[in-house]
């Protein structure tokens, strides 16, 4: 590691072990927005993760380590950026055995096993279905299609029982006709942050989605662009209830006309520590 602080700015990357009676912490350059934790290894080649990650908010992150080595084991420590090796929960892996609905027509969801997709056509109803469990940190990969007119979406950190998980929780649009404004458009947080750039994904192709939340922060990314990055949504918009954790759900296609489709798949959730 590196020497005491002040960090020299013109170093990449720099790290100070800071020692008190009453705490242990490793102190690092870091890049807000960016996930860290810390890895522990007995001889440099097997590593496994050392605590819980977190979110850095600043150029100087510090992680406190919840206790040492003990005197007679010899270790080492690194930081480690990303998220934690974590095997996903595939949320389609039973296709719609695991899910409730939730005034959506279970007859106008389809779920293909052989390749995975799952697809909504817009007759009546308008609704969602939901995934058992509620999430509190967690990433979400997903790819999604739409047709002209799909108004669709994603539900993260839904209160449990709720019928309207886009105010008890958050929506990620997925909507091509809306005109209403950007926080309505796909990639926005619905009516809560917009997405900028604005992005309009192209009818009848796959694109991948990722939705990270961590504490109070939320990232969208569509196809490789960031539109949403918040690091602490509670400080930025205190007009809004920001729920701590709740259940992950899929809106169907609910918008004229009728027979808009949107198909899902590939719906990996990474629970962090």
């Amino acid at each position: 590691m590196g020497g005491s602080s002040p960090f020299d700015a013109s170093s990449l990357f720099q790290s100070s072990l800071q020692v008190s009676p009453e705490e242990t912490s490793l102190d690092f350059t870091s890049q807000a927005g960016h996930l860290y934790f810390l890895e522990k290894s007995s001889d440099l080649f097997d590593w496994q993760s050392y605590g819980s990650s977190l979110t850095a908010d600043s150029s100087l992150t510090r992680l406190l380590l919840p206790d040492l080595l003990a005197d007679d084991e010899k270790g080492f420590l690194r930081v480690a950026a990303g998220f934690q090796s974590i095997t996903p929960i595939n949320l389609l892996e039973n296709g719609l055995s695991n899910w409730s609905f939730v005034t959506s027509d279970p007859a106008e969801w389809d779920y293909n096993s052989t390749t995975g997709v799952l697809k909504h056509v817009r007759s009546v109803s308008s609704g969602f279905i939901y995934y058992p469990g509620t999430f509190t940190d967690f990433v979400l990969r997903l790819q999604f299609k739409t047709t002209p007119g799909t108004n669709a979406g994603i539900f993260t950190r839904a209160t449990p029982g709720t019928s309207q998980p886009w105010i008890d929780g958050n929506e990620i649009q997925i909507d091509n006709i809306d005109v209403e404004g950007p926080d309505r458009e796909t990639g926005s947080v619905y009516r809560r942050i917009a997405a900028n750039p604005g992005y309009d994904p192209a009818d009848n192709v796959w694109h991948s989605m990722e939705i990270r939340q961590v504490g109070r922060s939320i990232r969208v990314e569509i196809d490789g662009l960031v539109l949403v990055d918040v690091l602490d949504t509670a400080a930025e918009y205190p007009e809004i209830t920001w729920p701590e954790s709740g259940f992950i759900g899929l809106q169907d296609s609910h918008h004229n006309p009728l027979g808009t489709t949107i198909e899902y798949r590939n719906l990996l959730l990474y629970p962090l520590p």
